[in-house]
């Protein structure tokens, strides 16, 4: 096993703070306060690549420790927030109808009902992606088939996974587009995944850590010439702080809360978006709302999310739901049993 610790409650704090740019900058597209540009710098991007990396970090830490139950653990843990909040993303399809338009966007239509199971299912068919109105739950179908490489990963030595990193780097660094099939969108973005797997099982390799450090700098190349300018900065400063996670130290209760907001990250991502375009369907001709003040509701979503929904579902994940008995042992007192456990 690697010589490292992981420290869960910078991973957690990390994971909020990117969970919360790119809530702030969907609500800003949604409410269409002019704000966009200005979230727009923090590159949605990056944040995603960032929490790919931590992402493939950890699930190389839990396949690791322990492989059994691991697809039962993950399951519980994803599946339950992501299919309510994909359902919730078809509610406003069922009061303002089949196709909605606002300033801020196209003619959206509702989705088929193959298309809803797709969402529902997260199988990598070229329906798979995500409602019209939660499209931020993409790279949540997108884990899953990371998740399911975990065995092959688990095996496959630097040598062989390094090039495929880079091979999936390029296609992201030459913006092949995100519209090709589920197999450019899961490659184009393999990269991150591949990366926190690899920084978790070579974690003393002063090659790989350097490796670790530079390439989410360089395929962040071209968003910072689009606009995205503080893209290479949260890439440099979240990488930096994993890198040097065993230097960090918190205080009990600072990391208590941390690790809290690390468990919120997930339901505040799987719910803005739909809360977003639920307050502009809504109150189409407000503009006073600001996404700084909207994304206090959508916190507030998802710590009740986090309370009711998320937490008491994922103790399923911990046991099996049916466990195996054990089989009874013999009782040495019976006739002929002392016999057979002398033999």
């Amino acid at each position: 096993m690697p010589e490292i610790k992981p420290n869960w409650a910078l991973l957690g704090g990390l994971r909020f703070v990117l969970a919360l740019f790119v809530a702030l900058l969907h609500l800003s597209e949604s409410l269409g306060d002019g704000t966009v540009q200005y979230y727009i710098a923090f590159s949605g991007a990056t944040c995603v690549a960032v929490f790919l990396i931590i992402s493939g970090f950890c699930m190389a830490h839990s396949f690791g420790r322990e492989r059994e139950g691991f697809y039962r653990r993950r399951f519980w843990r994803i599946w339950p927030t992501y299919a309510l909040a994909t359902i919730a993303g078809l509610i406003p399809f069922a009061i303002w109808g089949h196709h909605i338009a606002l300033s801020f966007t196209q003619n959206v239509n509702a989705p088929s009902f193959a298309e809803i199971v797709a969402f529902l299912t997260c199988l990598p068919t070229p329906l798979r992606g995500a409602s019209p109105l939660n499209a931020s739950l993409w790279t949540v179908g997108v884990e899953c088939v990371f998740y399911a490489l975990a065995p092959a990963l688990a095996i496959l030595r630097p040598r062989y996974l390094v090039p495929l990193i880079l091979a999936s780097a390029a296609v992201q660094f030459f913006e092949t587009p995100l519209e090709g099939s589920w197999l450019i969108t899961d490659g184009r973005v393999f990269w991150s995944f591949g990366l926190g797997w690899l920084l978790y099982t070579n974690w003393k390799s002063r090659p790989t850590r350097i490796f670790a450090l530079i390439l989410p700098l360089i395929v962040v190349i071209p968003p910072f010439f689009q606009g995205e300018y503080l893209g290479p900065a949260l890439s440099l400063t979240a990488v930096g702080l994993i890198l040097n996670m065993e230097k960090i130290q918190f205080s009990p209760r600072t990391g208590k809360f941390l690790l809290y907001l690390g468990d919120l990250s997930f339901p505040l991502y799987a719910v803005h978006f739909v809360i977003g375009w639920m307050i502009a369907l809504c109150c189409p001709s407000v503009l006073v709302l600001q996404p700084g003040l909207v994304i206090w509701l959508c916190l507030a979503v998802a710590a009740l999310w986090l309370h009711c929904i998320d937490r008491p579902l994922r103790r399923f994940g911990r046991e099996p739901i049916f466990p195996r008995r054990p089989l009874p042992e013999p009782a040495l007192s019976e006739p002929g049993v002392l016999a057979e456990a002398a033999a």
